[in-house]
């Protein structure tokens, strides 16, 4: 292929960027040489996230990477602003990935991304496809140690720890020494983990909040449901009455062929023995099954009003 180029990036958020970032560069940078590039958002997101991409930067500048190689951009694992400066056709790509960003990037799954086997020549242009070289997790280890930028910014911004503590720390975790960016880490992760603190009692103010919310809205639904029952209670005792003064009746009905001047004023229907018998059975079931029916609804009534006493607590 009659590629023009092949170009390195290394994305990530860098939160602080430390020797273990440093060294997975520089990993990419013996395949893609001089046109290797950091890209890292300029997101500041508190207590994560607490650099400004000039502050990331400038530690990456003190590492020995060019401050024109060290890109903010939008989205690092795309690096647009980094590619777009290139012919899209004559140029290949390869981004620098840990095993889980390769993975959540979904390498070699018929997508965009495939894996660095190791030849540059035989790379397709970034316009077709981006390659990922997984970077050995010894690479961001120092002395068999694995950093995490969390680690270091508890580390350089607790009270737990003297200044030459952390002087010491720093320089191991750095490679190097700089008093003004000591100065202004220890304070910026001081400040943030005064912040984090801050953050986390807002958080459970808002967690409350909507603890009461969910709670005042559960015991409305109970209220609704408490007077859904106790409707249904009073429909269902309005059908037993009904019920039980058809039986009432029909227990005063007589089986005569008289006219109906002969009928006695309280018998309020005539009719043949076996259909009044039927009439009178069914009549019975009615009750019976309507008081069942207004026990049930007052043993539901109950239920639903234990649960909103459970709310109203």
């Amino acid at each position: 292929m009659n590629l023009k180029s092949v170009i390195g990036i290394y994305p990530g958020r860098f939160h602080p960027p430390h020797r273990g970032h440093l060294n997975a560069y520089n990993v990419l940078k013996l395949i893609t040489g001089n046109d290797t590039y950091v890209s890292t958002s300029g997101k500041v997101e508190l207590p994560d996230s607490p650099l400004t991409f000039g502050e990331k930067q400038q530690i990456w500048v003190r590492h020995g990477i060019a401050p024109d190689h060290i890109v903010q951009t939008k989205s690092p694992y795309k690096s647009l602003e980094i590619t777009q400066k290139y012919d899209p056709d004559k140029t290949s790509v390869i981004f620098a990935l840990g095993q889980k960003d390769a993975e959540r990037l979904r390498v070699d799954q018929g997508g965009y991304f495939k894996s660095f086997n190791g030849n540059t020549s035989q790379l397709d242009p970034l316009s077709k496809s981006g390659y990922v070289l997984i970077i050995p997790e010894i690479e961001t280890m120092v002395d068999g140690k694995t950093l995490s930028g969390t680690a270091v910014r508890q580390m350089l911004g607790s009270d737990k720890y003297t200044d030459e503590q952390k002087e010491k720390f720093f320089r191991y975790i750095f490679g190097w020494y700089d008093i003004a960016l000591f100065k202004d880490l220890t304070q910026k992760f001081k400040y943030n983990k005064m912040n984090e603190s801050i953050v986390s009692k807002l958080k459970r103010i808002v967690d409350l909040l909507k603890e009461d919310a969910i709670k005042d809205a559960t015991k409305k639904t109970k209220i609704a449901f408490v007077n859904q029952k106790r409707a249904e209670l009073k429909a269902k005792e309005e059908k037993l009455k009904t019920a039980k003064i058809r039986l009432s009746n029909l227990s005063k009905t007589q089986v005569t062929t008289t006219n109906k001047e002969t009928i006695p004023t309280e018998v309020t229907e005539q009719t043949d023995s076996v259909d009044l018998a039927k009439q009178r059975k069914d009549a019975q079931d009615t009750v019976k099954s309507s008081e069942d029916e207004v026990k049930q609804a007052k043993a539901f009534l109950a239920a639903a009003q234990k649960e909103l006493s459970a709310v109203s607590i």
